[in-house]
């Protein structure tokens, strides 16, 4: 038989409110890279392409998926330049 029932409750509704704020937030940036009128590329520590803008693919014909995770330097910069 049951003697007794310990129940602890928090309240997470401020916890939601930002969570949902912050993923606004991200999305408003991801559409602002996406579709500024400027080059905008991103590369991790290892040199991999990790951000394309639609204003790169205008300039060199490459889309997004066609060059996310690709070394920058190995496949966009010229050897003269290397």
């Amino acid at each position: 038989s049951v003697i007794g029932v310990i129940a602890v409750g928090h309240d997470i509704t401020q916890i939601k409110r930002v969570t949902a704020e912050q993923k606004r937030e991200a999305a408003d940036m991801a559409r602002l890279i996406r579709c500024a009128n400027a080059i905008i590329f991103g590369v991790d520590l290892q040199g991999r392409l990790t951000e394309w803008n639609n204003k790169v693919t205008q300039m060199t014909g490459y889309t997004k998926d066609e060059v996310l995770g690709k070394s920058l330097i190995d496949n966009f910069v010229v050897t003269e330049s290397k």
